[in-house]
């Protein structure tokens, strides 16, 4: 078995146990809401990325202020990315988006 380097397994542990709040808040919100890899892309989301994070956007449950916010900030994942992979990661981001909320 190969050594590992002790701070790079530290990096991991730290990283794993951080996420296990992200998958928590998933579950929490949106355990009974269907995710379906196949849905197409919302073809409006140029006028408003928010859409693509679908129906898991309603359970965030977002000020006025929290969602110009999300705005920009998908844009700039959009940007990097594509609106496709936002669209197939909505779950995943927009539990992110409440971990870090109640961070």
């Amino acid at each position: 078995m190969k050594k590992r380097d002790p701070e790079y397994e530290k990096h991991f542990r730290n990283a794993l146990s951080n996420y296990m709040g992200v998958l928590s808040a998933a579950d929490r919100l949106f355990g009974e809401i269907p995710f379906d890899p196949s849905e197409p892309v919302p073809g409006n989301w140029e006028d408003d990325p928010l859409v693509l994070l679908g129906q898991y956007l309603e359970p965030l449950n977002l000020t006025a202020a929290e969602k110009r916010e999300e705005r920009e900030s998908l844009r700039s994942v959009i940007a990097s990315h594509d609106a496709e992979w936002v669209w197939k990661n909505r779950r995943r981001l927009a539990a992110e988006i409440e971990f870090v909320r109640d961070f």
